[in-house]
Parts: C-alpha cells; sequence; structure tokens
C-alpha cells in the first residue's frame, strides 16, 4: 500500500486530495470505459467485409437444408398464412407481411418460399454476428469463426429452415444491439428514430425482444453520464417504435370471423372469456388484442411455477447448448470467451453483459422446458461473440493454432449431426436421451420430411365431402395447410377443439345438426363424447388418427 501512494500522487496530481483525486479516477474510468466503444467503431476492421462473405454462404446454406413440404405445429401454420394472410398464435402481423410477400416468388413449393424467409433471418443473424465480432475482437478470423458456429448451432439451424419467427427476431434483436452501440459512441436524432423504429418491429415479433430492454438501459445510462442525451433522442426513439408497431394495425383489420386463418376466432371460447365473440366490438377487439400479444395464454398459471421448476431447467438449458447447439466443448470455450469480454469490464461489456442478463431473466421467466433453447437464440449470439474473443486470444499465441481452432469450431457442430448416440459415460436419463435425440433422430439438415405431408394429404383423401373435422394444434396446422395453404380440400372445416369437453361437444352438435360428418384427429374418449356419444377409427397413420364421432344430443 505505502509503495502504491507516489504513484496515485502523480496520478492524481500534486494539488488534487481527497475527494478531487477521486473525482478525476473516475473521470479517467468514464474515458477509459467510453474508449471501448471507439475501439469497437474504429476504421480499418474488416468487418463488413466478414460479415457479408459469412451471410451469403449461411443463406445458400440454409436455402440448400430448407424443407420443401409442409411442417407441422408453427411452421405449417406460418406456411398457410404466407397464402391466407391473417392472425397467427401471438398475433406476428410483420412476419405475415413479408411470408405473403415471399409467397410471390416464382420458384419453390409455398411451403419453400416461407421456409426462406427464415433462411434469410438466419443468414441476417449470422452475418451480424460476424461483423460485431470482428469489430469486438479486430480478429476476421475471429468473428468469422464465432459466426460460423453459430450457423451451425442446432437451435438456429433448425429455425432457420423452417417458417416462423424466431430467426427473424433474433436478426432485429441483432440489429437493434449495433444500431444502440452506434447510437452510443455518436448519439443522434436519427440513429435514435432507426433504433426505435426497429425495436417496435420487434415488438410485433416474438417478445424475447424484451431482452433488450436492459442493453438498451445500460446505454441511456452511459450515454447520459457523458452528458449527450437530450430530450429529441427520447422523442426520436418514441417515434421510432410508434412507426415500428403500426404492423400492428394489420391484426385488427384481419379479426374478422370471414377470415380464414384468425386465431382469435379459432381459439377462443365464450365459456372460458368474454370476448369470445362472433363480431366484437371495438373495446372486445383490444381485449382480444392485448390477450394475444401479451403471451397470457401462455403465462397464465407462471409465476411461482418457473421459478420452482427453475433448476431443472437451467440443467436443461445447459444440457441443450452443450450437447446440440455448441457441442464437444465449444460451448465452454464460448463461455470463457464471453467471460473475458465481461472482465474488461467498459461500456461495450457493461452493455453485452447486460443483454446477457435480460436473456437469462427472460427465459427464466418465459420459457416453457421445450422452449428454452429457442428462447436463449440472444443468447447464443453472445456465446458466439465468445467464441469470436477465444480465437482472438489464442491468435495471439500464434495464427496456426488459431485457425486450427476455427477449423475444430466449425467441424464440431457438422460431426454433430452425425453422432446418433450419446458418448459413452453420460448417464442415460430421460432429459439427456430426449435432448441428444433432438438431432438427427428428431430433426437433421440434410433429411426432407415427407411424413406431415404424407399425413394431410391421406388424412384428406379419407375425408367424406363437407367434413368437419374437431381437432388440436399440431394436426390442426397441417390439416388447415391442405384447405387453405394448398386447397385440396376447401370443403372441409378444420376446427379447434381439444380437450375441452363443452367446446368439443358444442362443435360436433352444430356439425351433426348442419348434416356434415364430424372427425376428430384423435380419440376423443367418454369424457369429450359425452354420455350418449361414440367414435370409432376411421384411419389410421403415424402422426394420427381419423376417428369418426357422434355426440349425443
Amino acid at each position: 500500500m505505502i509503495g502504491a501512494l507516489p504513484d496515485r500522487i502523480r496520478e492524481c496530481g500534486a494539488h488534487d486530495v481527497g475527494d478531487e483525486c477521486s473525482k478525476r479516477e473516475s473521470e479517467m474510468n468514464d474515458r477509459s470505459r467510453d474508449s471501448s466503444l471507439a475501439a469497437f467503431w474504429a476504421p480499418g476492421v474488416p468487418a463488413a467485409r466478414a460479415g457479408v462473405m459469412v451471410g451469403i454462404t449461411t443463406l445458400a446454406l440454409y436455402a440448400a437444408t430448407a424443407g420443401t413440404l409442409v411442417g407441422s405445429h408453427d411452421p405449417a401454420q406460418f406456411q398457410t398464412l404466407a397464402r391466407t394472410g391473417g392472425i397467427a398464435h401471438s398475433g406476428y402481423p410483420t412476419v405475415i407481411l413479408l411470408l405473403q410477400l415471399f409467397a410471390q416468388l416464382p420458384f419453390g413449393t409455398l411451403p419453400f418460399k416461407a421456409n426462406l424467409l427464415s433462411a434469410v433471418s438466419g443468414a441476417v443473424a449470422v452475418g451480424l454476428a460476424a461483423y460485431a465480432g470482428t469489430r469486438l475482437t479486430r480478429s476476421a478470423r475471429g468473428g468469422v469463426a464465432g459466426a460460423v458456429a453459430l450457423a451451425l448451432s442446432f437451435t438456429l439451424w433448425e429455425e432457420s429452415t423452417h417458417a416462423g419467427v424466431h430467426a427473424f427476431t433474433l436478426a432485429l434483436d441483432a440489429t437493434i444491439l449495433l444500431l444502440a452501440l452506434r447510437f452510443a459512441r455518436a448519439p443522434g436524432a436519427w440513429l435514435a428514430f432507426a433504433t426505435g423504429t426497429v425495436c417496435g418491429i420487434a415488438l410485433t415479433s416474438h417478445l424475447t425482444c424484451l431482452s433488450l430492454a436492459f442493453p438498451l438501459a445500460a446505454i441511456a445510462i452511459l450515454t447520459a453520464r457523458r452528458g449527450l442525451l437530450r430530450v429529441g433522442h427520447g422523442a426520436a426513439i418514441v417515434g421510432g417504435i410508434a412507426v415500428g408497431v403500426l404492423p400492428f394495425l394489420y391484426v385488427f383489420a384481419m379479426d374478422q370471423a370471414t377470415q380464414p386463418m384468425n386465431y382469435l376466432h379459432d381459439s377462443l371460447d365464450p365459456a372460458l372469456v368474454s370476448f369470445a365473440v362472433e363480431h366484437p366490438t371495438a373495446d372486445q377487439r383490444l381485449e382480444r388484442f392485448a390477450w394475444l400479444v401479451s403471451g397470457r395464454q401462455y403465462l397464465a398459471g407462471g409465476g411461482s411455477d418457473a421459478l420452482r421448476s427453475l433448476p431443472r431447467r437451467a440443467v436443461r438449458l445447459a444440457l441443450d447448448l452443450s450437447f446440440n447447439d455448441f457441442p464437444f466443448g465449444v460451448a465452454l470455450l464460448a463461455a470463457f470467451g464471453f467471460a473475458l469480454v465481461v472482465l474488461r469490464r467498459d461500456a461495450l461489456a457493461l452493455v453485452l453483459a447486460a443483454w446477457a442478463l435480460g436473456v437469462a431473466a427472460f427465459v427464466a421467466v418465459g420459457a416453457a422446458p421445450l422452449m428454452l433453447r429457442i428462447f436463449f437464440m440472444p443468447g447464443s449470439f453472445l456465446l458466439a461473440l465468445g467464441l469470436a474473443t477465444t480465437v482472438a486470444v489464442v491468435q495471439r499465441r500464434g495464427i496456426g493454432l488459431a485457425a486450427l481452432l476455427a477449423i475444430a469450431l466449425v467441424v464440431a457442430p457438422l460431426s454433430r449431426v452425425f453422432v446418433t448416440a450419446p458418448p459413452t459415460g453420460l448417464p442415460r436419463s430421460t432429459m439427456i436421451t430426449s435432448i441428444w435425440n433432438l438431432i438427427p433422430a428428431e430433426w437433421s439438415p440434410f433429411v426432407n420430411d415427407r411424413s406431415w405431408d404424407e399425413y394431410g394429404r391421406g388424412a384428406m383423401a379419407q375425408l367424406p365431402p363437407n367434413a368437419v373435422v374437431l381437432t388440436c394444434w399440431r394436426e390442426a396446422t397441417v390439416l388447415r395447410y391442405f384447405v387453405f395453404g394448398e386447397p385440396l380440400r376447401p370443403d372441409v372445416e378444420i376446427r379447434y377443439a381439444c380437450g375441452f369437453a363443452p367446446r368439443f361437444q358444442r362443435m360436433a352438435r352444430e356439425a351433426q345438426a348442419a348434416g356434415r360428418p364430424v372427425y376428430a384427429s384423435y380419440d376423443p374418449g367418454p369424457e369429450l363424447l359425452g354420455e350418449h356419444g361414440h367414435a370409432e377409427r376411421a384411419w389410421s397413420h403415424a402422426h394420427g388418427d381419423l376417428w369418426r364421432v357422434t355426440v349425443g344430443p
């Protein structure tokens, strides 16, 4: 301590004492933190070239491995919406408008064209990861290696080859981060407006974008501490958000009973909510809209349950990342590199750490076990920056060693696609087995899954004219594709009944009263059929059966 005192006096100045010295030290630390933003945006870094090169290569990969046939669940719904427009299960108006634009492409099947939007979005996200990683490390090798590992990660690769909203949201998240970092370096009204606009568009997409509230708040604080934040900047951000959320007007316009793909009309039940009506008033439309975009349908009953299951979900996420997204030790290298970034404790480190905190908070509160890896996709983007940092650190010790590491980061996820069984020594628990089987048993980028197309076509061939099929989400999305997307059977009606007995019986009776044959895509059982009802299996398939249904009066 004594030996350090003369250095401290020289740093502070001979006449600075007490609070004055501490103030000068604080100012020097602020300038040091700000210099990280200047270094990030310094000229002469080949970041744009790296981003474009990796983005184009990734797009070619994703387009080549995108499915050409109807999928199931959410992808099938989005593939149908590309033809019809309408309202998806959480709104997503911007994605739906873009899907309809992609549906006009003069090549490919409708499912492929819908999937292509995700391929483009994923490629943009990967390209921006290469751009940001190169700027962060001032190493094109590091930026490219981290981005390629992200491109080949199971979750992003899968999401970028199926019609959906998650790859699109990640591309928006990365764009917002870079715009906000540019604003932090050189605040301006137009940058504020652009950042707000993309934030608004992201709000019309998946709510995982809310994790960006943490780094945006950090940037606002850093800018305010430098005395550069103006009231006009706030007004520009708010104005940009107002422009960005304009696609929500599309949701209001599509909320009609005559719209063939209206999730609100299809799923809300008058026995459960007061605004489930055929012709909603303006107030009811607002209630329906709030219910749709707030995620209330998924978050109901969360809270304490989410906290109690947090340790188990954390383990599952760690296994997802270690087995499939960044396998064979790559996840550890990514975490190590990201830790090095955070430990720098400069402005850039603060922003990235804040985003990691936001991602963790959102995943902890809002993600069901099977959605953990998808909700964590922004975290995977940050891990790609961590990999870029690790490669850059190794590069300082030798270019050859860094090149070998970069090659390993590409080989590891690619080889994972062909490793069907967990390595010897891993416990054979249900969780471990199910996570490992996600790839390639459940999905492989090199297999064009025909099973759902065969299921949908087979079911339609079995149904008599004007049939009504009572079903639930998985089968409904596929069957509706063949009613509206590829109108194989426009006379058939697919209705969401699921396991709610009053709804099932009411829909069945309405169809029977109209003289229409009634089927179910699952064995309804006595609870759904009621006292005088019965069901008989009419057709079987690996993905589901058709049951001829009669419900008593």
